[in-house]
């Protein structure tokens, strides 16, 4: 919350009270006064805790593009540009604002299983040998375990396992076909 946030609680309508009673009102009417108060100060405590945890969720994955990035400098920039890619195709369908909150870590964090690739397989000009290939394919495989040892990431890891799976059953890891994706 960036504003101010006031209370005031109009005062009870007059009544034939004797002086004892009311002075008894006015003190259970502050008391919930502060009551109210205190309540909306822990309110603002826990959406400060909830933009900082937001914020360190953010920082979490901004730090693994980055290694992601300084593993395979050819590709640096990837990761952000596939996130770009998808945010507008998931805003063209109308995703959710969860869901494209997900698809935006999951685009990011695609490739977070190429940190176990060596470097020079990644940076290789010629075509990859087969146990090349073979070790590169799991990528998606890594970066699932990677991803799923984050909690509030946890669902995002089938879309990191499966982001070369292809509709004809010809991707990997799993080969998965079809709405199986």
């Amino acid at each position: 919350w960036d504003g101010f946030l006031e209370v005031s609680v109009c005062p009870p309508p007059e009544l034939d009270l004797d002086k004892a009673s009311k002075q008894q009102l006015r003190h259970e009417v502050e008391r919930l006064r502060v009551d109210i108060a205190n309540a909306l100060a822990r309110l603002l405590a826990l959406d400060n805790l909830e933009a900082q945890l937001t914020m360190a969720q953010v920082e979490t994955v901004e730090a693994f593009v980055e290694g992601i990035d300084a593993n395979d400098p050819y590709t640096s920039g990837h990761s952000r540009r596939v996130a770009s890619l998808s945010l507008q195709i998931g805003a063209a369908i109308d995703l959710s604002r969860d869901t494209m909150i997900k698809l935006h870590f999951a685009a990011l964090l695609h490739d977070v299983g190429k940190i176990s690739i060596a470097g020079a397989t990644l940076r290789k000009t010629s075509r990859l040998d087969d146990d090349e290939f073979v070790h590169l394919k799991q990528h998606p495989i890594t970066g699932e375990r990677i991803v799923r040892k984050i909690s509030n990431l946890a669902d995002v890891a089938p879309m990191v396992r499966w982001h070369h799976e292809r509709y004809d059953g010809r991707g990997y890891p799993d080969g998965l076909v079809g709405k199986e994706i």
